[in-house]
């Protein structure tokens, strides 16, 4: 009898390891479902975002279109205005360009 109740009490605990692990396994199921359902939406939310940008990029891109056809009537109806920007321009740029390299040498020293 004794073999017998300890055969009986073993399985008692063996059903309830096994009931548990089930909890534990219907608990991950769950779970990773909802990481499933999380990532489908983060992805859904960046793809959305990035076709956004791209709308947004060709957009302006459009605008700029007409940029050298505004240049060029500028340049043909005020050309000593364009000249002096283009002189004013130049200064800038080769101030910031000589600036730069004279710091340059000066940190390299």
């Amino acid at each position: 009898m004794a073999v017998a109740e300890a055969v009986r009490g073993e399985c008692e605990s063996l059903g309830e390891r096994a009931t548990d692990v089930w909890r534990r396994a219907t608990r991950m199921t769950q779970d990773v479902g909802a990481l499933t359902t999380a990532a489908k939406e983060a992805i859904k939310e960046g793809k959305d975002a990035a076709a956004k940008s791209v709308e947004s990029v060709r957009r302006k891109a459009g605008d700029l279109r007409h940029v050298p056809d505004d240049v060029a009537y500028r340049v043909r109806h005020e050309p000593l205005r364009a000249m002096g920007m283009a002189v004013g321009v130049g200064l800038i740029a080769g101030c910031m360009f000589g600036w730069l390299m004279a710091r340059k040498t000066r940190t390299a020293a």
